[in-house]
């Protein structure tokens, strides 16, 4: 069910801020309107997320330049972030109601009776599997060349596990783009190298957990064989008793199979998943976590680059260049440790600082230094905001966006800060 447009609107003043400050926090609020986003989309000059009607307006007052950094762009387009999107969606409790937005044909409140809100939820690739005698092992990568639907060079009996129209369809949505001699996606999972890794030893308790709760192991044995990483008894439930590869367990938030393999970091498991029609692209579960956020949650890294490649190469396959150099510039995640040496700053009139960024994990950065003219010592934590390359300091309302075309300079108001070395 869509909540009503400004739900947060109708709690306490404290609710207000703390959504507003959840909002922000999770890099959901646009930098022009300083609102939770309706319609986001990457503009391809500077690769920085907007509200549509916000960055339109900022064009149609005469500006050609950046709106976070000031530099004249290049160019104008702009491109919907759907991930973004998405989450916005899910913070705000629905689709704004009564808005088209961006590749939408009709206003976005889901029909009655409609089990997903976001138009990306549906997949074209979602198969209909073969006889579980039909699918074959990931092929080396001599065998993985060009893919056509329904059998080909390079698909053997894989291939034929693809058969029939619906298959035909998914097989299309994962070509990708033939023109640059790239393999399909369906290939690219087949061949990954990935190692299949498996849960660390702290996780292994939740096996007895899981068929300790009334009615699970035997309602929910595809999430059971996910979870415990049976790879032959997934392609046995998808392929003979026809389960679906995506299908959600209301008992324990609408987590899917994929979520379940990821989370103890079964990366074959979550490879055959893919294979067999699982979309890692849908929208999170009522927990608000998705396959790629319960790899990084459970520190399976292996699984998480997968994962996230895996998306990439998704939404990019059937975007034009400038569409694709935008999402991939959006979505190039910089490490706290990318962004660690010794800074300097200066801001107008008589300011400056000289500091060290040094790296905790992936997403804190501390600054360590002293301010000149008064020698002042000082020393603070910044966090990364959501899934974004913006930091902002803690408890503190400031940030840096950093750029990844180059992440040692940023130019804040009358001032700028550039790093010296690493």
């Amino acid at each position: 069910m869509t909540a009503p447009e400004g739900w947060w609107k109708s709690v306490s003043p404290s609710g207000i801020r703390r959504a507003e400050d959840e909002a922000h926090a999770a890099g959901l609020t646009c930098p022009i309107t300083a609102e939770l986003f309706r319609d986001p989309v990457i503009c391809a000059g500077d690769g920085y997320t907007y509200e549509r009607e916000g960055v339109e307006k900022w064009f149609a007052d005469g500006h050609d330049t950046s709106p976070m950094t000031g530099a004249t762009l290049r160019t104008r387009h702009l491109v919907p972030n759907f991930n973004v999107r998405q989450r916005a969606d899910q913070m705000r409790g629905g689709a704004p109601v009564g808005m088209t937005r961006s590749n939408e044909t009709a206003p976005s409140e889901p029909p009655p009776g409609a089990t997903h809100a976001s138009p990306a939820d549906v997949r074209p690739h979602e198969i209909t599997p073969a006889e579980p005698t039909e699918p074959s092992a990931p092929p080396g990568p001599a065998a993985s060349s060009k893919m056509k639907p329904g059998g080909g060079k390079g698909g053997g009996k894989g291939d034929d596990s693809k058969k029939g129209d619906d298959s035909k369809k998914g097989d299309d949505s994962k070509k990708g783009d033939d023109s640059d001699g790239s393999p399909s996606l369906l290939d690219w999972v087949r061949g990954y190298p990935g190692v299949s890794g498996g849960p660390r030893r702290d996780q292994l308790d939740a096996y007895g957990w899981f068929d300790g709760n009334d009615g699970w192991r035997a309602s929910r044995p595809l999430h059971r064989a996910a979870m415990r990483g049976d790879v032959d008894e997934i392609v046995r439930l998808i392929a003979r008793e026809r389960r679906d590869p995506n299908e959600r367990m209301p008992e324990w938030f609408d987590s899917e199979p994929l979520g379940w393999a990821a989370s103890f970091g079964h990366l074959d498991v979550v490879r055959k998943l893919v294979e067999l029609g699982a979309d890692p692209c849908r929208p999170a579960n009522k927990a608000g976590n998705t396959p790629l956020c319960d790899a990084r949650r459970e520190r399976h890294v292996h699984v998480a680059t997968f994962l996230e490649d895996y998306e990439r190469r998704f939404r990019t396959q059937t975007m034009s260049r400038d569409e694709r150099d935008a999402y991939e510039l959006s979505a190039r995640s910089l490490l706290a440790k990318d962004l660690a040496g010794c800074w300097g700053c200066v801001a107008w009139p008589f300011f400056g600082a000289c500091e060290y960024r040094r790296a905790e994990g992936q997403d804190v950065l501390w600054h360590e230094g002293i301010c000149f003219p008064c020698l002042i010592p000082y020393r603070e934590a910044w966090d990364r905001v959501g899934f974004t390359n913006t930091f902002r300091k803690r408890n503190s309302k400031d940030t840096i966006p950093y750029d990844p075309r180059n992440p040692g300079f940023f130019c804040f108001g009358s001032g700028c800060t550039w790093r010296w070395c690493k």
